[in-house]
């Protein structure tokens, strides 16, 4: 498994990006965090390599991603129905 070579660097850079994800101005740039979803969804097969090895310290910051960005876009999906719904119903 490619394990990352600066532990502190790979901490900082996902928990970097877990913050943009989650930012409260995040609606307002919905093509970034399109482009963003895509290249983090290209590192499942990595995520579950660590898993699989039972590297949970280097698992967990990407973990910790993954559900951060699934809490950002059932939120966004919940404003758009119910923007959707009380506009057009």
């Amino acid at each position: 498994m490619n394990y990352p070579k600066d532990e502190e660097l790979y901490d900082a850079a996902l928990e970097a990006m877990s913050l943009i994800v989650s930012h409260g101005d995040t609606h307002n740039y919905p093509n970034m965090i399109k482009n963003l979803l895509r290249k983090v969804l290209t590192l499942e097969p990595l995520f579950a390599g660590f898993m699989e090895e039972r590297s949970y310290d280097v698992a967990t910051p990407l973990a910790n991603l993954f559900v951060i960005f699934g809490e950002v876009l059932i939120a966004f999906f919940y404003i758009l129905s119910f923007f959707f719904f009380t506009n057009f119903f």
